[in-house]
């Protein structure tokens, strides 16, 4: 997982963080995100599986698409949430809707190990995480447009 946290030297972390936290707390999808990161491989922070989903969590529902993919792997790997298969394709999904480069694959890995059920479930549950318009139009909460092909439809095996 490459982030822009990856590329800030080991020294700059502390001012990475003081410079972040202030704007994520403002709802800045990006540091949210970016704070998600510094949780979940510890840099700069304890390491905190449940407070990066905490982080990716605010800036997935902001449309911030790498936080989506991670908190599809978080719930697919069961770190800071009980694992799940469920929410990790439907987050991996919309991350891939988007054009996420990896999530696609996840999203997919994902689907294989789910059963007919859980597919059902996730084609259930994804549209209440966005706000369903008419003209088959998804508003997702960040008020970016999806026509049909939106991360809601096509969730299958």
């Amino acid at each position: 997982m490459t982030s822009l946290v990856a590329f800030i030297p080991h020294s700059l972390v502390a001012i990475a963080l003081r410079e972040w936290k202030p704007l994520a707390e403002k709802e800045y999808a990006s540091a949210q995100n970016n704070l998600g990161l510094m949780y979940a491989n510890g840099e700069g922070v304890s390491q905190d599986d449940a407070e990066a989903v905490r982080w990716y969590r605010l800036a997935a529902e902001q449309g911030q698409v790498p936080a989506q993919f991670f908190l599809g792997l978080a719930h697919g790997l069961g770190k800071g949430v009980p694992q799940g298969w469920v929410y990790a394709h439907i987050w991996s999904n919309i991350a891939a809707t988007y054009r996420h480069e990896d999530a696609a694959e996840f999203r997919d890995e994902a689907a294989k190990l789910m059963s007919v059920a859980q597919i059902a479930e996730a084609q259930k549950l994804c549209p209440r995480m966005f706000r369903e318009e008419p003209q088959g139009v998804l508003k997702h909460p960040s008020g970016a447009e999806k026509h049909r092909g939106s991360p809601c439809w096509g969730i299958s095996r």
